[in-house]
């Protein structure tokens, strides 16, 4: 994820400067907005802060994974 951002920005930076003869600030600045609100926020929101939804089975396997504390655990 981080690669693929680098690569826009700078390729982005790279097309802008010389395709429109644009300052590489002001160009770098456009492109770092796109990329960061086009590509990076929903990569982060959707793939790698995803809610996992469980079905009711394999929520019953989850509980029986965790076991409650004993009479020995409890202090």
């Amino acid at each position: 994820m981080v690669l693929g951002s680098i690569s826009l920005k700078s390729a982005g930076t790279y097309l802008l400067h010389r395709s429109l003869n644009l300052d590489y600030k002001l160009g770098r600045l456009l492109i770092d907005s796109i990329v960061s609100y086009g590509f990076n926020y929903p990569l982060m929101k959707y793939w790698v802060f995803k809610i996992n939804k469980l079905g009711i089975s394999e929520a019953e396997e989850e509980e029986d994974y965790f076991e409650t504390p004993g009479e020995e655990q409890r202090v």
